[in-house]
Formats: structure tokens, C-alpha cells, sequence
């Protein structure tokens, strides 16, 4: 008999409560693919010691608060990023034994500079911090503050799969030389995700 009116008073609470307030339960599918949030773990050159590299990311992660990361450094140009290079992205996803699968997707391209620029978006400007960012990106030195949230303002796909992945982007020349390579391991993860552990 106490059961029966435990389950009543629990009902009517649950009645009362979702009643008043209009409160619906969240639908959050669990699918494998969707609109996403980066989470980023690291940012580094592919090879720091490389000598035939004219650009150079000298990057890293910092945070700033307990929600916010930037990429901070530089990027020093040795000569300019033209049409001339190709760039590349391939990208490894973490396997269910925790080992990177390298090529799970691979992008190469002609027109580096413009592809580069037209990936970024509005925040090139943002990420080289300067007015009005065109190809080509001149010789020099390019200090680095950029809010890794600035992403979601890029042109990268809005709907991916969900993981953990180990991106590389490069410039390479006419001969398959890399002129210049870095990587960002990151998480991509549901938008209502807090964390991607």
C-alpha cells in the first residue's frame, strides 16, 4: 500500500512539475555525425628542426579562461604563401584502441594561399591580425592571438563525424616539397558536450 502511494505522490510531482513549468525533455540523439564544438588539446610544428621550411607556425595553445583557448605565436614567412603551393590536409582519427588511423581524410588542393584564406573566412583578418588579409600573404613576421571559438566563424564544414582527431595541414611546392607543415589535435564533440574525454 505505501508503494502504491510513493508511486502516486512521484507521479503527481512529475505531473505538477512538468505541468506548470512547460518543461519538455531534451531530445539529444546520439548519432555519429552532426553539428559540433572543437575542443582543443594541442597545437605544433610537424617537424621543429626541419631547415627547408620558409613557413614556420611557432604556435601553441593557451588558455585563457576555463572555457576559452587561442592559438598563440607567431608565424614567420620566409617568402610570401602564393598560388603557387598546394595545400594539404590529412587527418587521423583516434581508433577505439587509442592509436592514431592516419588518412581517415585526406584534402589537396591547387591555389594554396587563396584555399587557405577562403578556409579561414571572415577571421583571417583575426588570425594574422591585420586589416585586410589578401593573396598573397607578404614575407614576414605575423604575431598570433586567435580565439580558437573564431573556428565556428570559418568556412569548415558545419557537420562532420564525431572524435578525436590529429589534423595536418601543409603547403607543399611543384616538387612535393613541404614548405611548411603544423598539426592541432583536437576533439570534436556534440554541441551540448561539456568535455570530449
Amino acid at each position: 500500500m505505501t508503494m502504491v502511494i510513493l508511486f502516486f505522490i512521484c507521479t503527481m510531482l512529475m505531473a505538477f512539475s512538468y505541468g506548470d513549468l512547460n518543461l519538455k525533455p531534451l531530445l539529444r540523439p546520439n548519432l555519429p555525425s552532426g553539428e559540433y564544438k572543437l575542443i582543443f588539446r594541442a597545437v605544433y610544428r610537424c617537424n621543429p628542426t626541419s631547415t627547408n621550411e620558409t613557413i614556420n607556425a611557432n604556435i601553441h595553445l593557451s588558455k585563457m579562461s576555463s572555457r576559452t583557448t587561442a592559438y598563440v605565436g607567431n608565424i614567420t614567412l620566409l617568402e610570401p604563401i602564393t598560388d603557387d603551393l598546394d595545400f594539404n590536409v590529412n587527418m587521423a582519427i583516434m581508433d577505439k584502441i587509442g592509436g592514431w588511423k592516419d588518412n581517415a581524410y585526406v584534402y589537396s588542393t591547387k591555389k594554396g594561399c587563396k584555399t587557405a584564406l577562403h578556409l579561414l573566412g571572415d577571421t583571417a583578418n583575426v588570425f594574422f591580425n591585420t586589416d585586410k588579409m589578401k593573396c598573397p600573404i607578404e614575407k614576414g613576421v605575423y604575431k598570433i592571438q586567435y580565439d580558437t571559438k573564431n573556428f565556428e566563424k570559418s568556412n569548415l564544414p558545419k557537420i562532420f563525424f564525431y572524435g578525436k582527431y590529429k589534423f595536418k595541414w601543409y603547403f607543399t611546392n611543384d616538387r612535393k616539397q613541404i614548405k611548411g607543415c603544423n598539426v592541432a589535435v583536437m576533439d570534436l564533440v556534440r554541441p551540448w558536450e561539456i568535455d570530449g574525454t
